[in-house]
């Protein structure tokens, strides 16, 4: 079983509390999207408890998609339109995940210690800015440890 929902919108990564006058605050822009990813995923699964996915190893899949720069001439654009081109900007891919991990924290799964691999892709795309996010289970079956050899190096 696994999960599969989009975010639509521009990507916003996660940031380190800011110090303001009166103490520590978390920008507006990343609550905004806190609850953009929320209310993405809520939307996909309303009915959804985390308690399927409590205590197993997680797999997460994070796909980025901009759209491609309107300063790109048609060389660039071509070869963003076919992911030759990839884009490097800012946000990073380490805070992208962190942002929406964090996010899903107590929704999808219980805590996002669970996540023992994790795999961010950034892309151009034509149309307008979404993301789309993958949940699954990391539990190997029996065809997974034929294929690792993981029976063999532990003795099994």
């Amino acid at each position: 079983m696994f999960l599969e929902f989009t975010i639509k919108g521009k990507v916003v990564a996660k940031q380190s509390m800011k110090i303001g006058r009166y103490g520590n605050y978390t920008p507006r822009e990343v609550k905004d999207y806190v609850s953009l990813v929320q209310k993405s995923f809520l939307a996909k699964y309303p009915m959804w408890t985390y308690r399927y996915y409590e205590d197993i190893p997680l797999k997460v899949y994070i796909a980025v998609h901009k759209s491609i720069p309107k300063s790109y001439n048609k060389r660039k654009t071509k070869e963003a339109s076919v992911n030759y081109l990839r884009p490097t900007s800012k946000p990073d891919c380490d805070n992208i995940a962190k942002g929406i991990c964090d996010a899903l924290n107590g929704l999808a799964y219980p805590d996002d210690r669970q996540i023992v691999s994790l795999t961010v892709n950034k892309y151009y795309t034509e149309y307008e800015d979404y993301v789309n996010v993958r949940i699954e289970s990391a539990v190997m079956d029996d065809d997974d440890q034929a294929i690792l050899g993981v029976g063999d190096y532990y003795g099994k």
